[in-house]
C-alpha cells in the first residue's frame, strides 16, 4: 500500500511539473481539465507524461470531451 501511494505521488508530481511548463494559467479551462483528468486514472497520467508538449492542448480537449468536461463548451482552439 505504501508503494502504491509513493507511485501515485510521483505520477501526480510529474504530471503537475509538465503541466507547469505549458504556460497555462491556473484558472484556464485547459489547466483545470488537465487536473480533472489526472484524477481519473493512472493510465491517463501515463499517457500525459508521454505526450510531446505541442500535442498536450489537443489531447486535453479530446480526453476532456470523452469524460464530459465543460471545458469543451468554453474553449476554442
Amino acid at each position: 500500500m505504501l508503494i502504491e501511494k509513493h507511485n501515485l505521488d510521483n505520477d501526480i508530481d510529474a504530471c503537475m511539473e509538465k503541466l507547469g511548463t505549458l504556460g497555462w494559467e491556473e484558472f484556464d479551462a485547459k489547466y483545470q481539465t488537465a487536473l480533472l483528468l489526472f484524477g481519473e486514472s493512472s493510465d491517463i497520467r501515463k499517457v500525459w507524461l508521454r505526450l510531446q508538449p505541442h500535442t498536450c492542448e489537443l489531447w486535453v480537449k479530446n480526453a476532456g470531451a470523452k469524460y464530459g468536461s465543460l471545458w469543451i463548451q468554453t474553449m476554442r482552439l
